[in-house]
């Protein structure tokens, strides 16, 4: 999958020339959202790729710990018909804070619970439950934009080993209420590129931003 080892450098190079431009004011970054996605992935010894769904929510508990679940499902071949099926699972909880008061930059840090089941066809089924750390940052540029930058640790044992990697995900803003999202990210051997949409709400727990 050359277009994705080949994301790395493209996203590095846009990531600098988005941080290095002028900042302008932009609204409270939320963590209230539901995102559905689509994922493109590869394993470098598998020799194939993968594709598939997955879905996000997040949503403030307090004013700066917010709750975590993630589900995601990739098929190998690419036709949602291959020859397995990898699915992954997140819960967790974390914590933001508003760096120097303004609503520009936003410090967080996430801790999961991580499930991973492996479904060959014809097999007997894998499962790995371990744990999860990510630690980063959400940066808004004007009211239109915003940059997500994270370090991420797994300890999922056999079937996820215990890797750490990166995240790059951007999001342009259609709306007060949706936004396109694309992401990429690198856990040691698993590459995954997601495109998706977002939609923010209102936490029930916290009300309005």
């Amino acid at each position: 999958m050359a277009r994705v080892r080949s994301l790395p450098a493209a996203v590095v190079l846009g990531a600098l020339a988005v941080i290095l431009s002028p900042t302008a004011s932009a609204d409270r970054l939320s963590f209230n959202y539901a995102q559905a996605d689509y994922v493109e992935a590869e394993f470098p010894n598998a020799g194939d790729d993968f594709d598939g769904g997955g879905l996000v929510l997040s949503a403030d508990i307090t004013p700066t710990m917010y709750g975590y679940l993630r589900g995601r499902t990739v098929s190998l071949g690419g036709d949602g018909n291959g020859d397995a099926d990898l699915n992954a699972y997140s819960a967790g909880i974390g914590f933001h804070r508003a760096a120097g008061g303004n609503d520009v930059f936003t410090p967080f840090a996430l801790f999961t619970v991580e499930h991973l089941a492996l479904e060959p066809d014809g097999g007997s089924d894998e499962n790995e439950t371990g744990w999860g750390a990510e630690v980063g940052f959400r940066r808004a540029y004007g009211r239109w934009f915003q940059l997500d930058a994270s370090a991420k640790y797994y300890d999922v044992n056999d079937l996820g080993n215990n890797d750490f990697g990166y995240q790059v995900e951007g999001q342009i803003d259609l709306s007060e209420r949706f936004a396109l999202s694309i992401a990429y990210e690198d856990i040691q051997e698993y590459e995954q590129l997601s495109a998706g949409i977002r939609l923010y709400f209102h936490s029930p727990f916290t009300g309005p931003d």
